[in-house]
């Protein structure tokens, strides 16, 4: 079946999901931090406290098949990435266990496409405190009904404003730090998706390859 409206606001069961300082290192230098970050790239510094970057929710927090199953179905070389909203409810430790829960939070026809919110909440696996609250956009091509753009289900979305606001520049060299993370892998492209997304046959003498990092490697996409 293709994408199904009626599945907006479904909930996922809790998952419980652990990390350590070391998940933290290879995170931070796997998205390009370096020596002027020590305190998310070094856990020895003196008077330097070690500490998590607050992107790194985005990979604690990611859903995986039952999620995909609950939306419906639709060709994957036709999906992208469409947005990251992230919410933290307190920084995140370098050290500690989470209980996520996932939600259907909105399907949304965009005429020759259609857009998938999901939302997801994290919460202090020991206290049960919030911990942060994630909402990805999924936008996927050929899956609207040709018609006027509006809501496929029912769409609660709050509206608030940011408690705070902040920016950081990237390191100009961050492919010095690649080695670290395990890398390079080749990429392995799920049956089909040549022919769905029209993608041209491979140059043996150009090989593709991903940069995996440990505590967030792709899953079946590209």
């Amino acid at each position: 079946m293709p994408l199904d409206p009626a599945a907006v606001g479904w909930e996922s069961p809790p998952r419980e999901t652990s990390w350590r300082p070391g998940d933290c290192l290879l995170y931070a230098l796997g998205v390009g931090a370096g020596p002027a970050d020590l305190a998310y790239v070094t856990e020895n510094s003196i008077g330097v406290e070690h500490r998590a970057l607050p992107t790194m929710a985005v990979v604690l927090g990611q859903f995986d098949d039952e999620v995909w199953q609950a939306m419906g179905t639709f060709p994957w070389a036709m999906m992208v990435h469409g947005g990251q909203e992230v919410m933290l409810h307190r920084p995140i430790p370098t050290e500690g266990t989470i209980v996520t829960t996932h939600r259907l939070a909105a399907m949304w026809d965009k005429g020759k496409a259609a857009v998938v919110e999901v939302e997801s909440n994290a919460v202090d696996a020991g206290s049960g405190a919030a911990m942060f609250t994630l909402r990805t956009s999924l936008f996927i091509r050929g899956e609207g009904l040709g018609r006027r753009p509006g809501a496929l289900g029912r769409q609660p979305h709050p509206r608030s404003r940011p408690r705070a606001r902040g920016s950081r520049s990237h390191p100009a060299q961050p492919g010095a730090h690649l080695p670290v993370v395990r890398g390079p892998q080749p990429a392995a492209l799920r049956p089909g998706l040549r022919s769905e997304g029209r993608l041209r046959a491979a140059d043996p003498a150009r090989p593709l390859h991903l940069w995996r990092h440990r505590t967030g490697a792709p899953r079946g996409a590209l």
